[in-house]
This record gives C-alpha cells, structure tokens and sequence, in this order.
C-alpha cells in the first residue's frame, strides 16, 4: 500500500492525470496494475526517480564544492612619469635630439630621487650629505649641458653637437696635457669673440639682425665642438 501511494504522487509529480489518480487512489490489485502501466508509458519508476534526484543532488553539491578558478586580474601597464614642462615635447626636436631629450629627462628623474634621499640624511650625517651633494653637482652639470643643446635648437632651429668627432685614443699622456691647455686657450678666446658679437648685435629690425646671428651661432657651435674636445681628453687623462 505504501509503494502505491508513493507510486501515485510519483505519477503526480512527473506530470500526471489527477483524475487518473484519484481513480486509482485504492490500493487493488487492479489500480496498482493500472497505475503501474502508466507509469511505464511514461518510462520512469519510484526507483529511477530516487536515483534522478540523488545524481541531481550530487551534480548540485559538486558545483557547490568545486574550488571556483582563480582569475588573474590584468596587470595595469607601467605610467611613465610626467615630462617637465621646461623640457616641452620632444615633438618639437629633431630626430637627431631625441636622444638628448630623454638624457635630460633621465637625469632629472635621478636629481629628483637624489633630492628625496638627501633630505632622508640625518643632520648628523655629513658625510651622506656630502656624497649625495657632490653626486647632485655632476648630474646638475649633465643636465644642463643637454638643456643648452635643446633650448640652442628651440631659439634658432640649429642643432648643437653633442659628441666629438676626433679621436685622441693614440696620444701620449704628455700629448694630450698639450693638447687640452691648447684647448683651454681657443675656448677662452672663442668665448670672448661671441660675447664681442653679442654686445654688437643690432636690432631685430636691422636688415643685417639674421646674418649677423647666423655668424654668432656658428661661434656658439664651433665653441661646442672645443669644448667636447676637451671633455673628451679629460676623460683620458683620469
């Protein structure tokens, strides 16, 4: 008796005819044929419906246990740091100043954190100081040669140079103190020559301004060429 009513609410629950059902509600021997045959034109049995639910339960509880998948967030593309607006953009320089641009760019991101570090040393501490000033001074004199070659290129659309062509590899220590103080005497009257020129030169107005500045500029240029010249042997004589 308690297979059939078990039989009629599976009858039920699977879609069945509540009429059908309540027709075969006694528990006869005819009712339960009857009823048994129903269910087998609907192909299911109290037992597969167990077994439905049990696998169903299974599935349920195995998305439920299933460790859910680690999902690697995106990592977020490195920002570059903001140019200085004295630098400008390096749009407005020649391909072959691009390189002096970031120069002056990387050396001021290294006078910034030097900055930040001198001010970390304890007061006490003179001798960091020292170290951190002293490194400061020569990325300060850097970053100035390479803001001399790109405002030069800004004011008058000229490209300064920025290594030197001669080759001193071969000289001798006593050569190259020759050649540097010989050097040091052409820069000086270089310099003195241009600022004889620029004390000279007329107005913007003037009809001869433009020729007149041309010819500093090649000084101003020439100058440059010495002077890396001369760098370039103190280098060799360290």
């Amino acid at each position: 008796m308690e297979k059939h009513q078990q039989n009629i609410e599976l009858y039920l629950s699977s879609g069945g005819d509540p009429k059908l059902a309540a027709r075969y509600k006694s528990p006869t021997l005819d009712n339960r044929s009857k009823l048994s045959y129903l269910l087998s034109q609907m192909n299911i049995s109290y037992e597969k419906k167990e077994n439905i639910h049990g696998q169903t339960l299974d599935i349920d509880r195995q998305k439920v246990d299933k460790p859910q998948k680690k999902v690697d967030l995106p990592v977020p593309d490195p920002v570059e740091p903001d140019k200085p607006k004295f630098l400008g953009l390096i749009t407005q320089y020649p391909v072959e100043l691009h390189s002096t641009y970031h120069d002056a760019f990387a050396i001021w991101l290294k006078l910034c954190s030097l900055k930040i570090k001198l001010n970390g040393v304890d007061p006490e501490d003179e001798a960091s100081a020292y170290s951190f000033q002293t490194k400061m001074l020569r990325h300060i004199q850097k970053f100035d040669k390479c803001k001399r070659v790109l405002d030069h290129y800004l004011e008058n659309k000229r490209i300064l140079p920025t290594k030197s062509k001669n080759d001193y590899s071969n000289m001798s220590v006593l050569e190259l103190d020759r050649e540097k103080r010989n050097l040091a005497g052409l820069i000086c009257r270089r310099k003195q020559t241009i600022a004889k020129m620029e004390s000279m030169l007329p107005e913007i107005t003037a009809p001869d301004y433009n020729r007149k500045l041309a010819a500093i500029n090649n000084k101003i240029e020439q100058l440059e060429v010495l002077i890396l010249d001369q760098e370039k042997i103190l280098e060799l004589l360290v």
